[in-house]
């Protein structure tokens, strides 16, 4: 392994920054993932950027919409949308396994480089140790980082601490802005003293407000205007034959001739 490093240091070079950059990309991840999941023992007191603007935005999104539907799913977004240099950390995740793939195909340049060379099956297989020591180390390390199962645990705290503390912190601060204020948070109409009630309501709909305020008017006369003795009289007189021409009227109409040859034939059905 010393004589590829001596004799082909450029090969060398690269196969090992490459193994080594995607190594690096490994233990990123898994250091942040491992400082949020410290951050999350102690959430309502955490420093953390990031954890903040985690919880800022739950409480605007409970505040708006009246509560979270599924709170699982908002810290996957959150998670998901975790980057470093504007980068994902599942993008990373991708750019380790290629950086990796890429030195082993250096490895193997170097190994049929020394094909074509002519040299021998000792020195060729030094290439193929290289790159499965590369795989190994990539591995290992891999699982020792255990990304996957930081991003559960991760998940599980936030999870755990948005149903179990944060919903009912929000619920009793709505509770208590009630009971100060006398509404709801978040409550945008105030009922107006004009609204009308559910029976007038019910009577705009069937169509009797309007008989309502009829009554109402026959009910509450104009004010009466100062006149004259005379004026009066003649006031009265003509309230009178009117009052008279009105009751004259209703009874004529009572009873039209058809209701008449109706009732007329009912009573005769009645008494034969």
């Amino acid at each position: 392994m010393l004589t590829i490093i001596m004799e082909h240091r450029t090969l060398s070079v690269i196969f090992l920054s490459l193994l080594s950059l995607s190594i690096l990309c490994q233990i990123v991840i898994g250091v942040i993932y491992r400082r949020l999941i410290r951050e999350t023992d102690n959430m309502s007191a955490t420093g953390n950027r990031l954890l903040k603007q985690f919880k800022l935005k739950f409480e605007n999104c409970y505040k708006l919409n009246g509560g979270v539907a599924n709170i699982p799913v908002f810290v996957d977004r959150f998670i998901g949308r975790i980057s470093v240099f504007h980068i994902s950390f599942s993008g990373l995740q991708h750019l380790s396994g290629q950086l990796m793939l890429l030195a082993v195909a250096v490895a193997g340049v170097g190994a049929c480089r020394e094909i074509i060379s002519g040299e021998t099956v000792g020195k060729i297989l030094q290439y193929y140790i290289v790159s499965f020591l590369g795989l190994y180390v990539w591995f290992a390390i891999s699982g020792l980082v255990d990304i996957q199962g930081k991003k559960d645990r991760l998940k599980i705290n936030l999870v755990d601490y948005l149903e179990n503390h944060m919903v009912n912190k929000l619920k009793q601060s709505q509770i208590d802005w009630a009971q100060l204020t006398g509404e709801a948070i978040g409550e945008g109409k105030v009922p107006s003293e004009k609204e009308a009630s559910p029976s007038e309501a019910l009577r705009e709909k069937i169509g009797l407000s309007a008989v309502r305020s009829h009554r109402k008017a026959v009910a509450e006369p104009e004010p009466a205007k100062t006149l004259s003795v005379s004026q009066e009289e003649e006031r009265t007189r003509e309230n009178a034959v009117t009052v008279k021409h009105t009751h004259k009227e209703a009874e004529e109409t009572v009873f039209g001739p058809p209701e008449e040859e109706e009732l007329e034939e009912l009573l005769r059905e009645f008494f034969a």
